[in-house]
């Protein structure tokens, strides 16, 4: 994900939504990103 799209996503996701983002990478195997958003209720 280029620099400013993460920015961005960030931005929604822990400032906005008080969630978190996770970023695992592998080389040669490819990067996943674990979004986690708190449950309200």
């Amino acid at each position: 994900m280029p620099p400013a799209r993460y920015a961005n996503a960030r931005q929604i996701v822990v400032e906005k939504h008080r969630g978190a983002i996770q970023v695992d990478s592998t080389l040669g195997k490819g990067t996943t990103f674990t979004i986690s958003l708190p449950v309200e209720g």
